[in-house]
């Protein structure tokens, strides 16, 4: 029963995947993909950006662990084109925040509920600011 709602899980993860790639102009990537033929064509104004900012884009949109990715491949000069690398290095200190639905949600799934009666984080924290003071790859500070 656990590995139908891993593949499930990674089913739903990998297409989040593709569809991010494809959103970027990366559709001829995803097609070459063995089980992911879809579509090649690129969302409207993609053509526009160079290869490197739709890179750091698609890092950025699938989250932290790939904004991390993008992160440390930014140190590897000896193995990245320079346009990438400096594309990417901003990936070091200019990660955009999080919505703060999307953090209200976290917090809310992950806080654990407070004694007996439950409360969860309502009923430790009267109030979060919605705009943070800081972001980066894997946190993001807000006063409370």
């Amino acid at each position: 029963m656990v590995s139908i709602v891993n593949a499930a899980r990674n089913t739903e993860r990998l297409a989040r995947i593709a569809t991010v790639l494809i959103k970027h102009g990366f559709g001829e990537l995803v097609s070459r993909l063995p089980g992911l033929s879809r579509p090649t064509a690129a969302a409207a104004g993609d053509e526009r950006k160079t290869f490197a900012v739709r890179l750091r884009e698609v890092l950025e949109e699938l989250g932290p662990s790939f904004v991390k990715l993008g992160q440390i491949v930014s140190t590897r000069p000896d193995l990245i084109p320079a346009d990438v690398i400096a594309e990417l290095a901003r990936l070091q200190d200019r990660v955009p925040p999080m919505k703060p639905e999307e953090i209200e949600e976290i917090v809310a799934e992950s806080w654990p509920e407070v004694g007996d009666g439950g409360g969860g984080v309502e009923a430790e924290i009267s109030s979060v600011a919605r705009t943070s003071l800081a972001s980066a790859s894997i946190g993001q500070v807000h006063p409370a």
